[in-house]
């Protein structure tokens, strides 16, 4: 019977985890009417505190506060670096992997794809920041290293 209790326990914890709408979560896709896109890199933090950043790759991009009812499932971020967004809340979903959020913007359906990350997503462009030794310099066919 301990062991009945034990995997009930673990079964509604890890319910209640995978339902939390804290936490790094990486967008692997947004799909608008029928057309279906992969950002790269795109990512939202969304802080217990009430606030939330948003980028792509390694370069933060939007900040803000957000409100979640759980009741009814709606997310209202609200950004604080000047952009307004005329759509309103997303209803939110949660799947085994992530969640989903969805709303109405311009007459389609949009639909955004959520899956819980460890880490910021690197983009191709976070690959050409940081420190690089010159090894040769040419200028046309004359070496100008020095």
């Amino acid at each position: 019977m301990r062991g009945l209790t034990f995997i009930v326990f673990l079964f509604a914890f890890v319910r209640v985890q995978a339902q939390d709408i804290t936490g790094l979560w990486e967008i692997t896709k947004v799909e608008v009417g029928d057309q279906a896109m992969t950002p790269v890199a795109k990512w939202t933090r969304i802080d217990a505190d009430g606030t939330y950043q948003s980028g792509n790759g390694w370069l933060q991009n939007s900040a803000g506060t957000w409100i979640y009812d759980k009741e009814s499932g709606e997310f209202l971020p609200t950004e604080t670096l000047g952009l307004t967004d005329p759509f309103g809340a997303f209803k939110v979903s949660f799947t085994d992997k992530g969640m989903a959020w969805t709303r109405e913007e311009e007459g389609m359906e949009v639909i955004v794809h959520f899956d819980r990350i460890e880490e910021l997503p690197m983009s191709t462009g976070d690959k050409l920041v940081g420190l690089w030794g010159l090894e040769k310099a040419m200028e046309g066919e004359k070496e100008v290293t020095d």
